[in-house]
């Protein structure tokens, strides 16, 4: 005959009975709960973010910026302490603009609140990225000396990205 025992579930509270396969000590520790659907509601509401033992403090996103998983959703840190600061929900044609041009430094005193128009004049002063005048939506034509300039500003922005497009030019064209 098989001995049962009763317990209480943790999340409906519901009288279950089931068949200890071990010790008495050990299976009054583990069993806690009537159903594997009860077991993942709780496991859903306890083990999320940093209570997780691997937690590595989220991801980093493809743009470079740190990215977050609250309750499931996908949020980015920066948005986050944002929100958090102002104590109010970002809307969407607000951006949050990295001061020292560093995407994973989220301090608040790093970070500015800018309206849609104020960061594309801000990121590309000379019109939009896609050399249309924000203001008369007109083409912007660009000379040569812009893009000399242009490409200047780059490599001194991303000296480590010049060295590695250097390399790659030097395995294209001079070392066949």
């Amino acid at each position: 005959m098989k001995i049962k025992l009763s317990k209480h579930c943790l999340i409906c509270e519901k009288k279950f009975y089931k068949s200890p396969y071990i010790s008495l000590k050990e299976w009054n520790n583990i069993t806690r709960f009537c159903s594997v659907k009860c077991k993942c509601h709780w496991m859903s509401q306890n083990f999320y973010g940093n209570k997780i033992w691997n937690w590595k403090g989220g991801t980093i996103t493809s743009q470079g910026y740190k990215s977050l998983s609250i309750r499931g959703k996908r949020i980015l840190e920066h948005r986050l302490v944002m929100e958090k600061f102002l104590k109010r929900k970002l809307k969407t044609k607000e951006h949050v603009h990295h001061l020292n041009k560093n995407k994973l430094d989220n301090r608040i005193e790093n970070l500015k609140l800018l309206t849609d128009k104020q960061h594309s004049q801000l990121n590309y002063p000379g019109g939009s990225k896609f050399g249309i005048n924000s203001i008369s939506n007109k083409r912007i034509k660009r000379t040569k000396e812009y893009w000399k300039q242009y490409s200047r500003n780059w490599a001194k922005n991303n000296p480590e990205k010049v060295r590695i497009n250097y390399f790659n030019y030097l395995i294209r064209h001079k070392l066949r």
